[in-house]
């Protein structure tokens, strides 16, 4: 195979070279616009606009009508077509069906576009600069006179900064600081060219002068050129190149110069990332720098460790011994690293495998854990990718792919409809969620170009298709019913919704489809009251009170978190109770009310007629003689309200006979014991509690000894205890039967009632108990401790 440094062109330090990428395929005219982006060529040509790939093939052609007068058209970033108009700039997002959206000048500025470029633009009559920027022209710099541009020539822009040449002074324009400053004052330049890098070439025409500049305002390097160039551009990112007729020179230090000549006259020109674009009127070339990795393997008499790795691998067939001690002579690491580089640098796949073989060789000798196999792996991957892409129309080189990403490429395809070789490098590469992509993608166009299909067979073509994609990451199925919906294709966006992973996007589609019934029952599928509780208020705000009781009747007939929720809102439980039948919850609607309003006697017929509907409930029949009871009770407070003047009405039964016990009113009391038949033990217990309430101490003497308790007389005590009354407690001990000698001892010391305490012990004669006695009572009690001390002596 012939050596590829025989075709390089050295320039100071560096080589470069010239490769033929593709021949030439789409119409040439003279006056045709052109825009070129790293996979696509746009032509603006007889009133129409027309999309190739480099091979030729005709992607997209529309009529530029609908657009009106087309001043430029241009790819932004993404490689989505700007098409630039005198009022209006449009930003094509689909080919087929076409799809763009627009943005326009205010109609308050009273001008027009004069100029675009990447984003930035220039104003006619003012020379105002503005930018596009989210779907919106937004004012970056008045100009008021500053400078004046006399040609499209005399600006550019990198989409970060701007050049401008004035008649007498060039200025820059930072577009994201919105700053212009005089860059250089008293200059005068008639073209210039800024790179990515934001070095700038500036070309006096009088004086055939190129000078190249940094952020500094002393030149870089300057050269002076024979001839007038046609075009001025960047080869990459760091070298200037003039283009003519039929030939490209390469500037270096010094006023060198290499020169690419060409057979066939240059259309087009682009600058990558790593190199130029020469568009000739039969054939693509791309003029590139030479790594270093490239050269030091294939420059002519190279000895650098690939070099010689690659020889070793032409020497291992006949001289085996001689190429292993080759391998031992080198940094076979380097040498594998330069190998695997240079491979993917290269076009020709015969250059590609024998580099990738050099290196699987070389790799092969090297210590296991000193070489990541993955780095080779992933550079055959590299290459067999950029290899298929080529086939396609597609060319790119390694470092122009890490610019534009998988997904740059697969998005370009997308655009161009080329959904089979899309799924093709997904599969190759096993990028499983760019293959959602391209499914969606592929999905959301079927829906809108295919009017021949109705709704039941377009559903089944995408869910077969959903069914085949591989079981990683989710479609976004969401968007698809969107796109559907606004076709007008709603139950195909129904079925499409429901195929949604996401519950938060699937109940989201389907409300926005007002298929209020299926989003709540989907809901509740995932048994999250969170997400449910989110869909019912979205649905509070859209529907009646009327039409969102109907939906939980339907949908939620047992579930009650909508009613808990809105368990302050009386009006929508009325409404939803009443709907559902559910007399009980109605019943107790009305007595919260008659309880917030401080009487129940207006509510109590209709809470028993309620409860009447009710059958078969025992618990029912027992509230029911509770209603009835409490009605009855309503009716005699309301009696004993009006002879005393006191307000009955709202007390319970008991507070009422405990008011009639502290009043006194032992007839009424009679009365109402017997109409409610009281029972003994529950009289006792609450005449007790309100006596003591009133400290009304005799009476209630008399009351504990007026007869044999029915409750006994430790309720007393405690009673008692509990509203501290120690004192009178103590004297009903000695009343409570049933319990032992340390209870009644503990109990009298728990009133402090010393006293009866030592009494109790001395007439049980328990010496231990007298003398913890002892050492319970204060010290400031010493007749107390005197009086122990005695009985203990005694005893």
């Amino acid at each position: 195979m012939r050596n590829p440094s025989f075709n390089w062109e050295k320039l100071d330090k560096v080589f470069f070279r010239s490769r033929e990428l593709c021949n030439l395929g789409w119409p040439q005219q003279e006056q045709t616009v052109y825009s070129i982006s790293p996979t696509l060529v746009a032509i603006e040509l007889d009133e129409t606009i027309q999309i190739y790939n480099y091979l030729g093939e005709l992607l997209a052609s529309w009529n530029t009508k609908q657009f009106g007068t087309v001043l430029k058209i241009e790819f932004d970033f993404e490689d989505h077509l700007i098409i630039v108009t005198p009022t209006t700039i449009f930003r094509v997002i689909s080919w087929l069906p076409l799809e763009y959206d627009s943005t326009s000048l205010d109609e308050n500025l009273q001008d027009t576009i004069w100029d675009y470029k990447r984003g930035a633009i220039i104003l006619k009559r003012t020379q105002d600069v503005y930018k596009l920027k989210s779907g919106a022209i937004e004012e970056v710099c008045k100009n008021n006179g500053r400078f004046t541009l006399l040609t499209k020539e005399h600006w550019d822009c990198n989409g970060k900064k701007m050049t401008l040449l004035d008649v007498n002074h060039t200025f820059q324009l930072d577009l994201r600081r919105k700053k212009l400053i005089r860059w250089l004052a008293d200059s005068q330049w008639h073209r210039c060219v800024i790179s990515k890098e934001n070095k700038v070439i500036l070309y006096n025409a009088k004086l055939n002068n190129i000078q190249v500049f940094t952020e500094s305002k002393a030149p870089l390097s300057e050269f002076t050129v024979k001839d007038i160039p046609s075009s001025i551009m960047w080869c990459g990112n760091d070298t200037v190149a003039c283009v003519y007729s039929d030939e490209v020179k390469l500037y270096g230090s010094n006023n060198s110069y290499i020169v690419f000549w060409y057979p066939n006259e240059i259309t087009a020109l682009r600058t990558e990332v790593d190199g130029l674009k020469v568009f000739t009127s039969e054939r693509i070339h791309f003029i590139s720098k030479i790594a270093e990795h490239t050269s030091s393997i294939f420059r002519v008499g190279s000895t650098e460790p690939g070099a010689i790795l690659l020889d070793s691998l032409e020497l291992l067939e006949d001289q085996t011994s001689r190429a292993l001690e080759n391998l031992n002579s080198i940094n076979l690491e380097k040498a594998v690293f330069d190998c695997i580089n240079a491979a993917q640098e290269e076009l020709a796949p015969q250059l590609q495998k024998k580099l990738l073989s050099a290196a699987s060789f070389g790799k092969a000798s090297l210590p296991y854990k000193k070489f990541d196999s993955n780095i080779f792996v992933k550079a055959c991957d590299t290459v067999r990718l950029l290899n298929i892409l080529r086939t396609m129309g597609v060319f790119v080189t390694n470092e122009q792919y890490k610019l534009i990403t998988f997904h740059g490429i697969i998005h370009s395809l997308l655009m161009c409809h080329k959904y089979y070789q899309s799924i093709l490098l997904c599969e190759n590469l096993k990028e499983h969620e760019e293959l959602l992509v391209v499914f969606s993608h592929w999905a959301t166009t079927k829906v809108k170009i295919s009017s021949e299909l109705n709704d039941e067979e377009l559903s089944k073509l995408i869910q077969n298709r959903y069914s085949e994609l591989p079981k990683v990451g989710h479609p976004p199925m969401s968007r698809i019913a969107r796109v559907a919906y606004l076709e007008g294709r709603f139950q195909l966006a129904r079925d499409l919704a429901l195929l949604e992973s996401s519950p938060e996007l699937k109940l989201l589609e389907l409300l926005k489809l007002d298929d209020d019934s299926l989003a709540l029952s989907e809901c509740l599928k995932f048994q999250c009251p969170e997400l449910t509780l989110s869909v019912l208020l979205v649905l509070r705000k859209k529907l009646s009170t009327a039409q969102l009781a109907k939906l939980l009747i339907l949908d939620m007939p047992e579930d009650q978190l909508y009613p808990y929720l809105q368990r302050k809102n009386q009006e929508f439980l009325f409404d939803y109770f009443r709907q559902t039948d559910n007399f009980i919850e109605l019943a107790h609607l009305l007595l919260a009310q008659g309880n917030k309003k401080g009487t129940l006697q207006p509510f109590l017929p209709q809470i028993q007629e309620l409860y009447g509907r009710v059958l078969n409930d025992n618990l029912i029949k027992q509230d029911k003689e509770l209603l009835k009871k409490n009605h009855k009770l309503i009716d005699y407070q309301e009696i004993l309200a009006n002879k005393y003047h006191h307000n009955f009405v709202g007390l319970t039964l008991n507070q009422t006979i405990a008011y009639l016990i502290e009043i006194r009113q032992e007839r009424d009391l009679s009365t109402l014991i017997k109409e409610f038949k009281i029972s003994d033990k529950k009289l006792w217990h609450i005449k007790c509690k309100a006596l003591i309430k009133t400290n009304s101490f005799e009476d209630l003497r008399q009351f504990a000894t007026s007869r044999k308790s029915p409750i006994g007389y430790k309720p007393f005590y405690d009673y008692l205890r509990r509203n501290s009354q120690n004192k009178e407690a103590s004297t009903y001990i000695s009343m409570i039967s049933g319990i032992s000698y340390e209870e009644k001892k503990q109990m009298y010391l728990d009133c402090k009632n010393y006293q009866s305490a030592i009494e109790l012990a001395a007439k049980e004669k328990d010496i231990q108990g007298l003398k913890e006695l002892h050492k319970s009572i204060p010290n400031n009690e010493t007749q107390l401790k005197t009086l122990i001390m005695e009985l203990v002596n005694k005893l």
